[in-house]
Formats: structure tokens, sequence, C-alpha cells
């Protein structure tokens, strides 16, 4: 029952919209930083690299180590933060177009860690999510297919491919239930607190929704249904009657979260986290063998 849900074969093509997705992502959040790069990241922006080498994992990278690695009198920071940002953004570019794949998602993520933990205060979901979805690029058959590795082929199908989309659909099942239980644990979600800072608060807004004070009752059935669609995702995500509704509903949060708080990239990142574990529910089956495999499977959820 286990051999099938786990190993039977897939194409890799999937993983390869995935790596394209993943490398356009962080070439998008390259564009935004860029304007404010050296306040976030410089030596003596915002958090001056000292004080963010001492905060970092001391076996995880950072520009301030990486400057007194190649020796602080061989080159100046500034040059260092610069010639490092656009070595990154060339970086994504050979990834996004699959040249050398898992090398480059290798190096890619490397990088990524290494600006991520220069300016850890400034970091929020999209470079975390960003960060597991580049490791993850190393392992997943993503040079396969859409790639100039794959030279226009689209991949033989494959156990590797499967047990790829499996780990990733568990890894937002995990992702899922953690937010919506820790959310479940305070009463924001339940009070409505939560629904009327993500809209109103300064940092967030994008319309006005003051109204929304008159109507105490819509807030608090927005933050339920928040906390049910999360801490649901792990379940209903597989049992074929809800599967296709649930992942409509998660695609519907994170696109609020794009048009109504302006988290623009994160709410991109996990929606095409979303459809590349579970975009094949929104397509009917093709033919009568998935429903057979699906029917013999340990999950009612073989299709994908």
């Amino acid at each position: 029952m286990l051999q099938p849900f786990f190993f039977q074969p897939l194409s890799p093509r999937t993983f390869g919209y995935y790596r394209i997705a993943i490398g356009l992502v962080a070439l998008l959040l390259c564009v935004l930083l860029y304007p404010g790069l050296y306040l976030v990241f410089g030596q003596n922006g915002l958090v001056i690299w000292d004080v963010t080498d001492a905060l970092a994992n001391p076996l995880q990278p950072t520009l301030g180590r990486l400057h007194h690695l190649i020796g602080t009198e061989t080159i100046h920071a500034d040059h260092l933060l610069y010639g490092f940002f656009w070595l990154y953004v060339l970086v994504l570019t050979l990834f996004t177009l699959g040249w050398k794949t898992p090398w480059l998602a290798g190096l890619a993520w490397l990088m990524h860690l290494t600006v991520m933990n220069t300016c850890r205060f400034g970091s929020y979901g999209v470079e975390s999510m960003l960060n597991i979805a580049l490791f993850y690029s190393i392992f997943f058959p993503c040079g396969e297919a859409l790639s100039l590795d794959s030279k226009g082929k689209t991949g033989i199908p494959s156990a590797h491919s499967r047990v790829s989309l499996r780990v990733l659909q568990i890894q937002l099942c995990i992702i899922y239930a953690a937010s919506g239980i820790e959310k479940s644990l305070g009463a924001e979600w339940w009070n409505g607190n939560a629904i009327w800072y993500s809209l109103m608060e300064e940092q967030f807004r994008q319309f006005n929704f003051s109204w929304i004070a008159r109507y105490p009752l819509l807030p608090k059935i927005m933050g339920w249904w928040t906390l049910l669609i999360e801490c649901g995702y792990i379940v209903f995500i597989w049992w074929r009657p809800t599967a296709r509704f649930w992942l409509i509903n998660v695609l519907l949060m994170h696109l609020g979260i794009f048009v109504f708080m302006g988290l623009h990239t994160f709410a991109i990142i996990m929606m095409a986290l979303n459809l590349t574990a579970f975009g094949y529910l929104l397509r009917r089956p093709v033919n009568t063998q998935t429903d057979i495999l699906a029917k013999t499977s340990l999950s009612p959820q073989l299709t994908g």
C-alpha cells in the first residue's frame, strides 16, 4: 500500500514549473530589496555586521563572517555587499533557466541563507519559505524538465519525482498545522482582533477597513475560517470530497494576503508551493488508470 503512494513513477515536469516559480520569486525579491540594499544589509546599515554576526548561529554564514574570511584588507565591505548581491542574481538566473541545476540550487540556497542571516530583523515568512524551497531544490528533480539541463525533453517519470512530491506535500501539512495550532492557542484569532490588526495596522493596511468595526461578527468568522483552513489542511487536503475545496480556499487566503496586506512575495511563494504540491487537484483525472491507482493506495489522493 505504501509503495505506490511514495514510489509510483511521476513526471518531473511539475518540478520544472516549481524551479521556475521559486527562481522568479527570489529574483523579484532581489528587485524589491535593491533600492534599500545598503540600508538593510550594509556593514553600517540598520543593524551593523558585528551585531548580526554575534546573534547568528556560529555555524551559519553571514556577510560579516564572509568578509573576515576573505580578509577585511582584501576587499571593502561595500564592494563585497554589491558583488555578492549581483553574483546571487546571476546564480538565481541560471538556476531559473535550469543550468547545472543541483549545483546552482545548492549555491543559491547557501547565498540566500547568508543574506537572510545578515538581517534577521528584516526577515519574515517569505525569506524562510524561500530558504526551504531552495534547499529542497537541491534534491528535487528540478532540472529534469523545462530546463537547459534537460535540453527540451520532458523527463522520464520516476519514483524520485513521486517521493519529492510527497516530501513537499508533507512539509506543507506540517507548516499549516503548526501555524494553525499556534494561532488557535491565543485569543486574537478567536475574537477577531487578528483580522482587524492585519487589515488596519499601518505596515499592512492597503485599504480603509474601519467600517468592519460596525460588524464585529465578520472578523470573528474570518478568524475562525482561517483557523479551520490551516488546522484542517493536514487532513482535508488528502480527502477526495474536500481536497479541491481546501486547496482553493488556501489559494484564496494567500490571494487575500497579497491584496489586502501587501505581502506580495510571501503570498506568491505560498501559492506556488501549494500549486506544485496539490495543483493536480484542479485538473480532471486524465484516465481511468489514475482512479484505479487512487483506490488501491493508502491515500485516496494518488493522482498527484
